[in-house]
């Protein structure tokens, strides 16, 4: 019994870093974020998961390398001028704006699951990344059914439009966090339905 507990932390723990790591990929690159990214696929690279899995991690091993991601975060991600412009937020995809009834159904989300964002946010609480964020915790401390609606709801319909566009208007480093992404979406789908055994 106390090997179960202890496999399921360690279960638990390895989802919160993907979701960390997932977060991470879509801030704006600096040097520190760089260094925990590099350290964090080298982890992922200790140990094979699946071959599409390590795939990607493999991609994005090299693609961490790659120069200028400042400028394309800013390109892809920031500057509102921008003809290759990718929204994050899941309203955008959803329903083609922002603020709408898909935040509301997020903010009801994380009420149940007893979290509220800061005020002081910056940002509405169905940008993918402050999500992220927020499966990153959940992982540690909730029922699995509540990150099973939030990720059904909020993460899975945005994934496969989202990676779309990376891979039409980002270079290699974007192009790998599209196939990484993919390869999440695929994992933790997997675990939601089948309750951890395809992180074992």
């Amino acid at each position: 019994m106390e090997d179960l507990e202890d496999e399921e932390r360690l279960l638990a723990q390895v989802r919160s870093l993907l979701y960390h790591i997932l977060k991470n990929l879509f801030e704006e690159p600096d040097k520190e974020r760089l260094r925990f990214l590099k350290e964090a696929f080298e982890r992922l690279s200790s140990g094979p998961i699946n071959p599409s899995f390590d795939n990607a991690v493999g991609r994005m091993r090299a693609a961490l390398n790659s120069d200028g991601l400042r400028d394309e975060h800013y390109r892809l991600f920031v500057d509102p001028y921008s003809d290759d412009l990718i929204p994050l937020t899941v309203s955008m995809y959803v329903e083609g704006r922002n603020y709408s009834k898909t935040l509301l159904r997020l903010r009801e989300a994380l009420f149940r699951a007893g979290l509220e964002a800061a005020p002081d946010i910056g940002v509405p609480e169905d940008y993918l990344p402050f999500i992220f964020e927020v499966m990153e915790l959940l992982s540690l401390e909730k029922s699995i059914e509540i990150q099973r609606d939030i990720f059904r709801d909020f993460i899975q319909p945005v994934i496969p439009e989202l990676t779309k566009r990376l891979n039409e208007k980002g270079g290699d480093f974007y192009r790998a966090v599209a196939r990484f992404l993919n390869a999440f979406l695929q994992l933790e789908d997997d675990f939601l339905n089948a309750e951890g055994s395809c992180y074992r």
